[in-house]
């Protein structure tokens, strides 16, 4: 079969890379690299040459199992990571990290800073007891919280803080994403409990080393710089006209975009289609790669692998600093951070790259369209694939694009 896979990042390269072993495949992106969230910068750092991350950067292996065996199909190396938090409120002179809870020592004696460390434990083990009751489908985070009485020390200073890293969101995002897939996704990558939590890992030399490797394997066709314009579904092809004005004749078509964005190319979009995927909306993220350490809190031993700087009067979007040195194990003598949505407070003089990235919002109704999609994803010669149909990361994407292959004969 001749197949074409719209979007290049990755769910759109493991969908081709595992479709190309028994079909014809093209592969379109927009952009002038493919990667998409896999963007991986090259810096010069005294004599050193270094390759940062600034998308994706972290995973592990007990929950990115189908990415893990597809860094091993690309034989693609990683090494092991540092999975830290920490949170600095400029406007309180208050700040803390998993690496060094008391670095402040008046927090010895803030009964508010005991009550946040208590209601971590009591979130794990309510948490554990909601799921096990299944009380908790039709509830926000935010019901969540209030039906348990969870003081405000442990909501502005811990878990809000914290989803709103996780998932590149604003505070209120948060607040109203359904208490079930929240408590589900932390209990599914350990971090409703202390002990034996998995060991993280980043891909060796930047995550792009795994994009440069399907690049030499890829056997199918890649356009880059080609955007698409629309595509029409007929009974027996696909038509798709590309931004180049050309037309492609497919015999099927693999949507490996955001979710908003499948709509827009479709020129025939049944009903069923148009009502699953206005569902989703998507929040764009300012990202910049610097030098500037004033975000973070100013004892050096409380820079965790992931920062929050938290502002009160600015909950729009989360600013959340990852320290790339520990992340990468950068042992280099100039420190490198990537910040989401801090523009206005790093020193111009200090960024080596800006750029934006979109990430999906997960509410009520976009989660119940996610088995939908999936069941719909086959008919009429299209098939969907991205992190959308999962929490919105690394190995949802590479899991939606393997069930393409394995619905058209293919394996990973």
């Amino acid at each position: 079969m001749k197949i074409a896979v719209i979007g290049g990042g990755v769910s759109g390269i493991t969908s081709a890379f595992v479709l190309s072993q028994k079909h014809e495949v093209t592969l379109f992106e927009s952009n002038d690299y493919i990667g998409g969230h896999t963007n991986t910068i090259p810096v010069t750092s005294g004599k050193s040459k270094v390759n940062i991350d600034t998308g994706f950067i972290v995973f592990n292996t007990p929950n990115y199992p189908n990415f893990t065996k597809l860094l091993d199909r690309l034989n693609v190396s990683s090494q092991k990571s540092e999975m830290t938090f920490g949170l600095y409120s400029p406007e309180d002179h208050f700040f803390y990290s998993s690496l060094d809870l008391f670095a402040q020592k008046k927090q010895l004696l803030s009964l508010s800073f005991y009550r946040m460390i208590f209601d971590i434990w009591r979130y794990h083990r309510l948490a554990y007891e909601a799921l096990e009751s299944n009380n908790i489908d039709l509830i926000s985070i935010e019901d969540f919280l209030r039906l348990n009485n969870f003081s405000k020390p442990f909501i502005d200073h811990y878990l809000v803080p914290m989803g709103g890293a996780i998932w590149s969101c604003s505070y209120e995002a948060i607040l109203k994403f359904p208490a079930k897939a929240f408590i589900n996704f932390w209990k599914n990558h350990h971090m409703l409990q202390i002990k034996n939590r998995p060991v993280w890992r980043t891909v060796s030399q930047g995550s792009f080393q795994y994009v440069k490797a399907f690049e030499k394997t890829f056997k199918g066709s890649l356009l880059k710089n080609t955007a698409i314009k629309n595509v029409t579904r007929y009974k027996d092809h696909v038509e798709i006209v590309d931004s180049n004005g050309a037309t492609h004749k497919m015999d099927a078509v693999v949507f490996a975009v955001h979710a908003n964005q499948v709509l827009p190319l479709l020129s025939d979009p049944t009903d069923k289609e148009a009502g699953l995927f206005s569902t989703w909306n998507y929040s764009k993220n300012s990202t910049i790669l610097h030098t500037d350490s004033s975000l973070l809190p100013p004892k050096r031993k409380s820079w965790a692998a992931w920062n929050v700087c938290y502002n009160s009067q600015n909950s729009d979007q989360v600013g959340v600093t990852y320290y790339m040195n520990r992340l990468q194990n950068l042992d280099l003598e100039t420190d490198y951070f990537v910040t989401l949505n801090q523009d206005q407070d790093i020193d111009p003089n200090h960024i080596i790259k800006t750029i934006k990235y979109s990430h999906p919002l997960f509410t009520f109704d976009s989660l119940a369209s996610q088995d939908k999609i999936k069941k719909l994803s086959g008919h009429n010669r299209t098939f969907y694939a991205g992190s959308y149909l999962g929490y919105g990361f690394h190995e949802d994407a590479v899991t939606s694009a393997v069930m393409v292959g394995n619905a058209l004969g293919t394996h990973l």
